[in-house]
């Protein structure tokens, strides 16, 4: 469990696209990851597709 915290906040203090941090972190193990897998099985296999959170910006150079 330690590993993973060190891995999750290393993740969260990574750079993005113009340095926002835009990121909500969530860590999901035992039965309620086989909840969510299971639910995403479930959309996928009826046709829904996924919605991000974070609207879609083109970046000009």
């Amino acid at each position: 469990m330690d590993t993973l915290k060190a891995i999750v906040d290393k993740a969260r203090k990574a750079p993005s696209w113009v340095n926002s941090q835009p990121y909500t972190i969530y860590l999901a193990m035992g039965e309620k990851l086989e909840a969510i897998r299971n639910l995403q099985e479930k959309l996928e296999k009826g046709g829904q597709k996924g919605n991000s959170e974070l609207p879609v910006m083109a970046r000009n150079l």
